[in-house]
């Protein structure tokens, strides 16, 4: 771009008054500065201002406005902010505006960094005098440090900038530092509280109760977050209106799921067409959450019940999981495709009430609809929903079809599907509940085989000597998968026919843990004990040293594959 100002140099008459020629200079450099600024030419607009001080033409705030700006729209926040310095520096009686700090805010959010938009931030804000850190002057770069402290989770330094405000502070800088107050660790709702009960910013607002509809959300989602559900609730049906947010409302709704009203989550989202939302996939998804969380605490309650270790009666009759039923049906009546974490929601829910069935039918609409759809990005079943699913057919002693849903997942293939001990434990709790217990050892070994869960024979010291030896480990294991484990152990065994091999030449040590998590005696040992001397008529011994270890001396072993050999 040529600087039309050097052409007006050079070609205006000598007898022209000199006022005349340093008014059209400044002129035409300032529109040349501003149409680089438009055509996103900051090279330019830096020689124009650079010349403009050469000719003894100083520049004015809106020419340094000009450069800020086009240097914003090319994105060169650095270069942006050292300009406002120099300009600081060289001028410090220049009277800034808005638009120069406005741009200045444009160029420092465009960085993705936090830390390097913060450092940023700080040398403006550290070069802003008392007039500047009005909102009606400075308010975008305040309102763009509170938001920076704010993401960093740096509140205190975030309340501090919004209290350095001179003046009354605006809808922007109020926003922000409710939504830092969300973001803070633990979250400030007394102070979001505090902040919007007290502000005079009624931007927006309707009725007789008036609040700005972008703070009123941030304090909802503080309160939300901190798990203070009667309070968000309160701010939703004092001040809602139509100003309520569907994100502030689906905080409100997994808030009121995490204290246990299941009810009030979903009572709150069949209310939310009365504040002009429509419910959306994260609104059912965190209903169902809630509903499911629920029925898996009326099960643990009347578990408790039934122990005797509450007196109240049993709840019959009524079942969350029949609410997500109905949730997750109406969310596909609208027009909504349930996500990952709302199907295993839902397939859980019917998993901790035995109802299998539902469950399985839940799984296989949600497979054919992926079958239909090739493009299921941010949708689909994980490990979690066919784990679910598993776990209800073995509640309902449903083996068969639990082994279907095993071998459709190693069909599936892909580590996503991949089984895992959660899967191996269900499935081989299914099997050993209804007797399968050949079926079962087979599981078990295939799952070792292909890693789906780790081996549990490892090395470890002896208690007596400190000597290493190798034991097997079954702590980590459910009681199906350790008599699974014990009997592949034990029927490799029988079919040693050398009573001298190396399998029987040592003590076989079996972990089984001292059952600390246990009410009453220790569930595994009682477990390897039982079935050692029943299936196999072989006594193990508890180590004197560690009461978390059984020992099977080598002697009884040789004995037991004497016995059984032909």
């Amino acid at each position: 771009m040529t600087w039309p100002g050097r052409y007006i140099f050079q070609t205006l008459p000598y007898d022209q008054s000199a006022h005349l020629f340093f008014v059209s200079l400044f002129v035409c450099a300032l529109t040349a500065i501003w149409t680089a600024a438009q055509s996103k030419d900051c090279n330019s607009a830096l020689e124009i201002l650079t010349e403009m001080k050469g000719h003894d033409c100083a520049p004015t705030i809106e020419s340094y406005n000009g450069v800020i700006a086009a240097l914003s729209s090319c994105g060169q926040a650095e270069e942006a902010v050292s300009v406002f310095r120099e300009m600081k520096k060289e001028n410090p009686n220049l009277m800034t505006d808005f638009t120069s700090f406005f741009h200045l805010a444009c160029a420092i959010r465009k960085i993705r960094g936090d830390e390097e938009k913060l450092a940023l931030l700080w040398r403006v804000y550290a070069k802003m005098g008392s007039r500047e850190r009005q909102v009606g002057v400075g308010g975008r770069v305040i309102e763009a440090l509170i938001a920076a402290y704010g993401s960093l989770g740096h509140f205190d330094e975030a309340m501090n900038a919004f209290e350095s405000i001179k003046g009354p502070s605006d809808a922007e800088c109020l926003r922000a530092i409710l939504f830092a107050c969300s973001l803070a660790n633990p979250p400030e709702w007394e102070t979001a509280l505090s902040l919007l009960h007290t502000s005079d910013i009624v931007r927006g607002g309707e009725g007789p109760a008036l609040v700005e509809p972008g703070a009123l959300c941030n304090a909802m989602l503080a309160c939300s977050k901190a798990d203070k559900w009667e309070e968000s609730l309160q701010l939703l049906r004092l001040y809602g209106g139509k100003r309520a947010s569907t994100c502030a409302v689906n905080s409100l709704i997994a808030a009121c799921g995490r204290g246990g009203r299941a009810d009030m989550s979903m009572e709150v989202l069949y209310e939310m067409e009365q504040y002009g939302l429509q419910p959306d996939e994260r609104s059912y998804r965190n209903a169902i959450i809630a509903c499911n969380q629920a029925e898996h605490e009326q099960r643990r309650s009347n578990h408790r019940r039934l122990n005797g270790s509450e007196e109240r009666p049993l709840q019959e009759g009524f079942g969350w999981w029949e609410c997500a039923i109905s949730l997750l049906r109406r969310m596909k009546e609208s027009g909504l495709r349930p996500d990952t974490p709302t199907l295993s929601s839902a397939i859980s829910s019917c998993e901790a009430a035995r109802q299998w069935q539902l469950a399985l039918e839940i799984l296989q609409s949600a497979m054919d609809e992926e079958f239909e759809d090739d493009d299921t990005s941010g949708h689909g079943l994980n490990l979690y929903c066919f784990n679910a699913a598993l776990a209800a057919c073995e509640k309902g002693g449903a083996w068969v079809e639990a082994l279907e849903i095993y071998e459709r997942m190693k069909e599936q293939g892909g580590q996503e599907l991949r089984p895992n001990i959660v899967t191996l434990s269900s499935l081989i709790l299914a099997l050993d509940n209804a007797g399968q217990k050949e079926l079962a050892v087979s599981m078990l070994e295939e799952g070792l085989q292909r890693k789906f869960v780790k081996s549990p024979w490892r090395f470890t010291a002896d208690s007596a000597s400190g000597k290493s030896i190798r034991a097997i480990d079954l702590h980590s294991f459910c009681c199906a998968m350790t008599r699974a484990a014990i009997r592949s152990h034990m029927d490799s065994l029988m079919l040693l026919t050398d009573s001298h091999a190396p399998e029987l030449a040592e003590d076989l040590t079996i972990i089984v843990g001292k059952g600390l998590r246990s009410e009453e005696d220790p569930v595994l040992k009682k477990t390897v004990l039982s079935l050692l001397e029943t299936e196999y008529g072989i006594t193990a011994d508890i180590d004197s040293q560690n009461a978390g270890r059984l020992l099977v001396r080598s002697d009884k072993l040789r004995q037991f594959v004497a016995s059984r050999s032909w």
